[in-house]
Order: C-alpha cells, then sequence, then structure tokens
C-alpha cells in the first residue's frame, strides 16, 4: 500500500477491521514525494504510522509503540486556494470514519461553484459520511467520529442568509463588538430551555433582531466547539488580510467571522495558518 499517494485506504483497512491496535503499520520504501524528513514523521504521527530508519527490524511480537496523542480541535486558517482544505483532509485521510460537513451552497446555476464542489467531493475518500447542513452546534454535541468541517466562512454566510443579516443597516461594528462575547467565554445563548437552537429563526427570531441573532448562532457554536467530545478539524477564512470591503454588509461579514476565528482558536489545541500550501503553527 502507498501510504503517501493514498492514505486513504489505511483508513479503510481499519473501517473494515483488517488494521487495528495491534498491527505494526511502517511507512518503508519512501521516495521524495515528501519534500523534507520532517514533514514525512509529521504526516505518518497524523495517520498512526512509523516512519523508521532504513534497515530497521520490525519484531512483530512486540507492542505497538504509542504514538502521540493528536489536538481534539484544531482550525486550520487561510486565504482562498491556499491549501486549507487539502491540509484538513490530509490530517484526517487514514482515520476508519470521517464526516464531512459541508457548510457552503450546492452551487445551482452557477458552473464555476459547481466545480469546486466537485473537485472536494472528488477528492475526498469514498468511505467518509457527508453532511449539508449548518448545525455546526448540533452536529459538535452529538458526534462520536472525527468531523471535517468546511468551512467556518461559508458557514457565517448561510447563517446572515438565515437571519436575513444582509440587509440589516443597523448593525455597526461597535453593536457586534459588544455581543459577541470577544474572550470566548460566553455560553448566555447556547439553547432555548426546550433544547433547541437559540438562534434560527430568521430576521433574529428569539434574539429581537438580525444581528442578535448571527451573534447567538456564533456564541452556540463557540461553546459547542469548547464542548465537544469527537475530534474535529474546520476550515476557516482569513478574510483580516485583504482589501476593506466595499460595502457595510461585506464589513459586517468580515468583522462577524474574524472574531469567531478569534473565538474559536482560543478554543482550540492546534491552530495553524496555511500560505501557499505551507503550515504555519500559531501557539499561544
Amino acid at each position: 500500500m502507498d501510504v503517501l499517494d493514498r492514505p486513504e485506504r489505511l483508513g479503510d483497512l481499519r473501517r473494515r477491521g483488517l488494521v487495528g491496535e495491534r498491527t505494526h503499520v511502517v511507512a518503508v520504501d519512501i521516495d521524495h514525494r515528501v519534500p523534507t524528513e520532517t514533514e514525512l514523521i509529521r504526516r505518518a504521527a497524523l495517520w498512526g504510522v512509523r516512519a523508521v530508519p532504513d534497515g530497521t527490524i520490525i519484531d512483530t511480537r512486540e507492542l505497538v509503540p504509542p504514538m502521540p496523542p493528536l489536538p481534539r480541535r484544531t482550525l486550520l486558517l487561510g486565504g482562498s486556494r491556499s491549501g486549507k482544505s487539502a491540509e484538513a483532509e490530509l490530517r484526517l485521510a487514514a482515520e476508519p470514519e470521517v464526516l464531512y460537513v459541508a457548510t457552503g451552497p450546492s452551487g445551482g446555476d452557477d458552473p464555476e461553484w459547481r466545480r469546486r464542489i466537485d473537485a472536494h467531493r472528488d477528492r475526498r475518500p469514498a468511505h467518509w459520511d457527508t453532511a449539508e447542513t449548518t448545525d455546526l452546534a448540533g452536529l459538535l454535541r452529538t458526534a462520536t467520529t472525527p468531523m471535517l468541517i468546511d468551512g467556518l466562512g461559508t458557514w457565517v454566510a448561510a447563517v446572515f442568509d438565515e437571519c436575513d443579516a444582509w440587509t440589516d443597516e443597523g448593525s455597526t461594528d461597535s453593536t457586534y463588538d459588544k455581543n459577541s462575547g470577544n474572550d470566548g467565554n460566553d455560553e448566555s445563548s447556547e439553547t432555548d430551555n426546550d433544547g433547541g437552537n437559540s438562534g434560527t429563526n430568521k430576521g433574529g427570531g428569539n434574539s429581537g433582531s438580525a444581528r442578535n441573532a448571527v451573534t447567538a448562532r456564533c456564541d452556540e457554536l463557540v461553546a459547542a466547539w469548547r464542548q465537544t467530545r469527537a475530534r474535529v478539524v474546520a476550515v476557516s477564512d482569513e478574510v483580516g488580510l485583504g482589501v476593506v470591503p466595499a460595502t457595510s454588509s461585506g464589513r459586517m461579514f468580515r468583522d462577524v467571522l474574524g472574531r469567531l476565528n478569534q473565538r474559536l482558536a482560543l478554543e482550540s489545541e492546534d491552530v495553524t495558518l496555511v500560505v501557499s500550501g505551507r503550515l504555519l503553527p500559531l501557539p499561544i
């Protein structure tokens, strides 16, 4: 099995019970598709594979050496075409089960967007499950298998649609800043008393306004991200590095997503910026 080319095959073998905790999985006959030994070791650790020097003798009677623990919550940030989605898929490629959560629109009559979606779908392992939803908080609260969320930018855009927030002319930077729980500890809007979603109604619903509905949805997501027991990798757009949007709704979107990124980063074990396919870890 060519683990560098098709790590998802290892995940499929694990899914079918052919590779288990007592199976020695060792990378051999490694070529130069991975540019450095450090990157090889990193990928091997992500996939539960041992990368050993040439000539190493493997005694299969011995117990499998423990692998270093993987981060439970990973946030990958980057610009368009930075490689962040490919990196997210790489990190979960060898898992036996993965729930891929698509938050964007289906494409409709936009052929260019449809091609983007098809490219992502073709790249994913066939045995992964897919959910197309904006109820990220609900999935995070109930998930028992690893999740890949792609991505938070399209999620915020969809929430704006659901809350009818694009035309909320009363929104200002100070309004969102005041209500967004920037310290990452505000759980006041997590759920209703009956366990329902507190911010799903259009036009603000229980919050009384569109902007408060958006804030409630972000609060709910941050709380669920903090409490999830599943391993989760989320992709988000780093929107603060571009030009200032020309419209008030564009600036509002940028501010909401930027603050959401900050809050989720505070609750993550691993935050990485992806630039031109290169990884820049962002330690606290």
